[in-house]
């Protein structure tokens, strides 16, 4: 799930991640809380997601923030496993990328 507030800064929900990877939210939302980083940017929004009457409190981090949370997350359902390191590889080579075209040596 992904929100954008209206001054156009996106957020996402790891609540919604967790699930999809089958790792434990409570879990992972203390890990974030206890983050020096991560824990400076949460957000918790009430968003009515497509289809309910009701609207909930979601916590939400800033989508810029998705990679450094995936980096922490080791294991997941077993069936996504190879995906998932494959992912979290081409993104280590893609900040790679960018970070040494930022360089100057």
């Amino acid at each position: 799930m992904a929100a954008v507030t209206e001054e156009g800064k996106a957020y996402f929900s790891p609540r919604h991640v967790c699930d999809a990877l089958g790792i434990s939210w409570p879990t992972q939302r203390v890990k974030i809380m206890e983050d020096q980083v991560l824990s400076t940017c949460v957000s918790e929004m009430n968003t009515q997601l497509p289809g309910s009457g009701q609207r909930r409190k979601y916590t939400m981090l800033p989508i810029e923030y998705a990679n450094g949370w995936l980096f922490t997350i080791k294991k997941v359902r077993p069936e996504l496993q190879a995906n998932y390191h494959l992912a979290r590889l081409h993104t280590t080579l893609k900040l790679l990328t960018l970070y040494s075209q930022s360089c100057i040596y």
